[in-house]
C-alpha cells in the first residue's frame, strides 16, 4: 500500500519514457523530406489521372497528312509516344514511392521554396501558368481539339493542381499557406467574375466592339447578338429583328477567303481595306428586306439564301427584278437559309400574299449541305442559335476570345502571315486569269471544289439531295393547290463559272487545300474529319456539272419548272465579266444584274 504513494514512484510513472538515438532521428526526419514526398506524389497521382483521362481523346485525333497506321502525322505521333511515356512514367513514380530520392526531393522542395517565398516570383509564376492556359486554349480552339471538353477540363485541372502545388511549396506553414490559398481563391474568383461581366457587356452592346473583331465574329456575330429572332422550335428558323434597321459593309481586307483560308491568301494590302459595297436598310414587320408598308398581294414571292438577300449588296436580284417588271416582288430570302427554311418561309409569310408565281433559288455551292444541317438540328432539339454554337470550338463561343485574339494579333502585328521570304507566288489566291482580254481576279473555296467532284451517283447519295427533293415536292403541292406557278432558279457557284475556261495546268494549281468528297454511312458530306487525299484536278473536271444534271433531272421528272442561271453566267464570264468578287463567294453588281434579267425572260407573262 506505501508504495502506491511512494513520491518516487509517481515521479518515475510521470516522467517521460526514454528514446533511443534511432527513433528520435526517424521522428525528426518525418517533416521536411516525407512531406515533400508525400506533396508530390498526390501530384503525380492527379497528373497520372488526367494524363490518362486525356488519352482517347489525343488518340481520337486523325491528321491531315497521316503517315503512321493511316491516321497520324509523323510530328504527331511522335506527340503520342511522348504522352504516353509521361503517362507510364507518372503512374509508376506514382504508385512507387521508393522510386523518388528522398534527397532529391528535399533540395527540390527547399530551392522551389526559397524561390517562391519572394512574393514577386510567386505571384509570376501563377499569372504564368494562367496566362500559358489561356493562350494555348487559344491555340487548340482553332483544331480538331477546339471540341473537346475533356482536353479543356484536363488542361484546366492541371493549372489549378499546379497552382495549389505553388502555393503549398511557397508556403509551408498551415497559417501562412491558409492566407495564401484564400488570397489566390479571391483573385481567381474576381477575375472570373469580371470576364463574364466583360462578356455579358459585349453581347449587349456590339457596339463597343471594333468593326475588325464584328467582321471576323462567326457568322458575323449573328450567333452572339440580337440582330435575328429565332424560331423556339425550328421552322424558318430565323429572321431579322422586325423594323430593325442594319448597314452592312464588305471590305476587300474581310472577305471570305480573308476570314476563313489564312494561308491561302497573302497579308492585305493597306488599300484593301477599301469597301467593295455597302447596303443599309430597314427590315420590314416580317422580318426580310422589304420596303414597307407590305402589301396584301403580290404577284411574285421569291426566297433563297444570300445570294437572294446579301446583306451588303444595295440591290439584289429581286430588287432589280421587281424594276424590270414594273411590279413589287416579296423577298423572303436571308442568308444562311437552306431550302427547308426557303420552303417554311413560303409557305408562312408567301403563300397567304396570293402569289402568282414562286421562285425558289437552290445555290449549288452550299444548299445541299444546308439542308442537311437544318435536318440535324430538328432532330438534335436544338435552338437555331445554340445549333450555331455547337459547331463552334468551344472558346469561340464567347465574344470575349475574338476580342483577345483582335488585341493579340494588333500587338504582334500578325493577324495575318507573311508571304514566305518575302514573296506573293506561294499563296494560290487571288490569281489573275485573261479571258476574252480581260483580267477576272479569283479564289475558290475548297469545299466547294469538293462538292462539285462528286459524281451523280454521289451527289444522289447525299442524304442532303434526299432533302430538297421533299421540301421541294411540299412546296410544290401547296402551288398546285392554289393554282401558283412554281419555278426553282439554279445558281451555279464561281468555281462551276471559271473552272471550265481555265487550262488544267492552271486549275491543278489553285486547288488549295480542297480534299476528295467522302459521304459518311448516312449519306452525309463529311467536312470535319481529317482528309487524307488532296483534290485531283481531273475529278473536278470531269465531275464539275454533275449535281447541276442531277438537281435539273429530278426536277424535270417532277413536273417542276426551273431555269438554269449557269449557261448564261458562263458566256458572261468567258468574256471576261467579273460576276463573283474576287476573295467571296457572291455575285458582284453584274452578277446581280444577269440573273435578275435571266429569271425575268424565265417567268410566265403578266396576265
Amino acid at each position: 500500500m506505501l508504495g502506491l504513494h511512494d513520491p518516487n514512484h509517481l515521479e518515475s510513472q510521470s516522467r517521460p519514457k526514454s528514446t533511443t538515438g534511432h527513433d528520435a532521428r526517424s521522428r525528426d526526419c518525418d517533416t521536411p523530406g516525407d512531406l515533400a514526398r508525400d506533396g508530390v506524389h498526390v501530384f503525380l497521382c492527379i497528373a497520372a489521372l488526367i494524363c490518362t483521362a486525356l488519352t482517347p481523346c489525343l488518340w481520337a485525333y486523325e491528321s491531315r497528312s497521316p503517315v503512321v497506321l493511316g491516321l497520324y502525322s509523323l510530328s504527331y505521333a511522335g506527340f503520342l509516344v511522348a504522352h504516353a511515356g509521361l503517362t507510364i512514367t507518372a503512374i509508376a513514380l506514382a504508385m512507387s514511392p521508393r522510386l523518388l530520392p528522398r534527397m532529391w526531393l528535399e533540395r527540390f522542395e527547399k530551392s522551389m521554396g526559397r524561390l517562391l517565398r519572394q512574393r514577386a516570383l510567386l505571384v509570376g509564376a501563377l499569372a504564368t501558368l494562367w496566362v500559358s492556359f489561356g493562350l494555348s486554349l487559344l491555340m487548340i480552339s482553332k483544331g480538331y481539339f477546339g471540341h473537346s471538353w475533356s482536353l479543356h477540363v484536363g488542361g484546366l485541372l492541371a493549372v489549378i493542381c499546379g497552382s495549389f502545388w505553388l502555393l503549398f511549396t511557397a508556403r509551408p506553414r498551415a497559417r501562412p499557406r491558409a492566407g495564401a490559398i484564400a488570397k489566390f481563391i479571391l483573385c481567381l474568383v474576381t477575375t472570373c467574375g469580371l470576364v463574364v461581366a466583360l462578356e455579358l457587356a459585349l453581347r449587349a452592346n456590339p457596339g463597343l466592339l471594333p468593326e475588325a473583331v464584328i467582321e471576323r465574329l462567326p457568322e458575323k456575330g449573328d450567333v452572339f447578338f440580337n440582330f435575328f429572332e429565332f424560331d423556339d422550335e425550328i421552322t424558318v428558323g430565323y429572321r431579322y429583328r422586325p423594323r430593325t434597321q442594319f448597314s452592312q459593309v464588305l471590305r476587300e481586307s474581310a472577305t471570305y477567303q480573308y476570314d476563313t483560308f489564312r494561308g491561302l491568301v497573302p497579308s492585305p494590302p493597306p488599300e484593301s481595306h477599301r469597301i467593295l459595297s455597302q447596303a443599309s436598310f430597314r427590315a420590314d414587320s416580317l422580318g426580310y428586306r422589304n420596303a414597307e408598308p407590305l402589301l396584301d398581294h403580290y404577284d411574285i414571292v421569291v426566297s433563297g439564301d444570300s445570294f437572294t438577300s446579301h446583306s451588303v449588296e444595295p440591290s439584289p436580284w429581286p430588287s432589280r427584278l421587281s424594276a424590270r417588271l414594273g411590279t413589287p416582288v416579296l423577298n423572303l430570302g436571308l442568308q444562311g437559309y437552306g431550302p427547308q427554311n426557303e420552303v417554311e418561309a413560303i409557305l408562312r409569310f408567301g403563300r397567304p400574299r396570293r402569289p402568282r408565281q414562286i421562285v425558289l433559288g437552290y445555290y449549288e455551292g452550299n444548299d445541299l449541305l444546308d439542308a442537311e444541317g437544318y435536318a440535324r438540328r430538328k432532330q438534335i432539339g436544338l435552338g437555331w442559335r445554340e445549333g450555331a454554337r455547337l459547331k463552334l470550338p468551344i472558346v469561340d463561343r464567347h465574344v470575349s476570345t475574338h476580342l483577345t485574339r483582335h488585341v493579340l494579333a494588333n500587338f504582334l502585328n500578325a493577324s495575318h502571315p507573311a508571304a514566305p521570304d518575302g514573296g506573293e507566288a506561294e499563296f494560290p489566291y487571288p490569281f489573275a486569269a485573261e479571258l476574252a482580254n480581260q483580267v477576272v481576279q479569283l479564289g475558290f473555296s475548297d469545299t466547294y471544289l469538293s462538292l462539285l467532284s462528286l459524281s451523280r451517283e454521289g451527289v444522289e447519295g447525299l442524304h442532303g439531295f434526299e432533302l430538297f427533293l421533299k421540301a421541294v415536292e411540299r412546296l410544290q403541292a401547296a402551288c398546285q393547290e392554289d393554282g401558283i406557278r412554281l419555278l426553282v432558279a439554279y445558281f451555279p457557284t464561281k468555281e462551276h463559272c471559271y473552272i471550265p475556261l481555265l487550262d488544267p495546268k492552271l486549275v491543278a494549281s489553285k486547288l488549295g487545300k480542297a480534299f476528295e468528297p467522302e459521304l459518311s454511312r448516312q449519306g452525309e458530306f463529311l467536312l470535319t474529319r481529317s482528309h487524307t487525299r488532296p483534290l485531283r484536278a481531273e475529278n473536278l473536271l470531269q465531275n464539275i456539272d454533275c449535281q447541276r444534271q442531277s438537281i435539273l433531272e429530278a426536277l424535270g421528272k417532277r413536273g417542276i419548272a426551273s431555269v438554269d442561271l449557269t449557261p448564261a453566267l458562263q458566256i458572261a464570264a468567258s468574256e471576261g465579266a467579273q460576276l463573283y468578287w474576287a476573295l467571296d463567294n457572291h455575285w458582284t453588281p453584274l452578277g446581280h444584274e444577269l440573273a435578275a434579267n435571266v429569271i425575268r425572260e424565265a417567268l410566265s407573262p403578266p396576265q
